[in-house]
């Protein structure tokens, strides 16, 4: 799993101290999991789902997201009866929720989902921590469970602005 920091530089400059204090607006991540098959996207687009309650899940994360950011859109190449398959659609807060869906075949692409998360909202942003060690910090303790597993996927934190990058189960063995 990779998270990417996308910060908005403004009008600071462009040296790295200065760009490390530059607000976070939003992240990207990515992963090579399963994706947003027929039974993901489902259960994605069913309000407060069962259907990852024995892995932790409630039904509701993705309420966050929209509580959180502006924008929200996910890239996802799936396995599919043999097949490689690629969904693309925003979530949003108007109507069911699910704006432009697309689902074609992608016979060359890789498989990884991808989950831009644009446009903190304010309120949030204004308090949002900027250093990566706080992030990761926050990350771990949400998914600490994960993180004591032997299985944990890694995780990796990267601020390409900043030029800094956390594997994050490292982190959680030199600083948890």
């Amino acid at each position: 799993i990779e998270i990417e920091v996308v910060r908005n530089l403004g009008l600071l400059s462009g040296d790295a101290a200065d760009r490390s204090l530059a607000e976070i607006t939003g992240f990207v991540v990515k992963d090579n999991g399963i994706g947003f098959d027929d039974q993901n996207y489902a259960a994605f687009t069913t309000s407060d789902t069962t259907y990852k309650a024995k892995r932790g899940g409630k039904g509701i994360g993705r309420f966050m997201w929209l509580a959180a950011f502006d924008t929200v859109e996910i890239d996802s190449v799936f396995l599919a009866n043999e097949t490689k398959k690629r969904r693309i659609f925003g979530f949003c807060q108007r109507g069911d929720g699910i704006e432009n869906p697309i689902c074609t075949n992608d016979p060359q692409a890789s498989r990884e989902t991808v989950v831009r998360l644009s446009g903190m909202k304010e309120k949030l942003r204004k308090a949002f921590p900027k250093k990566l060690e706080t992030i990761s910090a926050f990350i771990i303790e949400e998914f600490l469970e994960y993180f004591i597993r032997p299985d944990c996927p890694q995780v990796v934190l990267r601020d390409t602005l900043v030029g800094q990058t956390l594997e994050l189960d490292i982190f959680f063995q030199r600083e948890m």
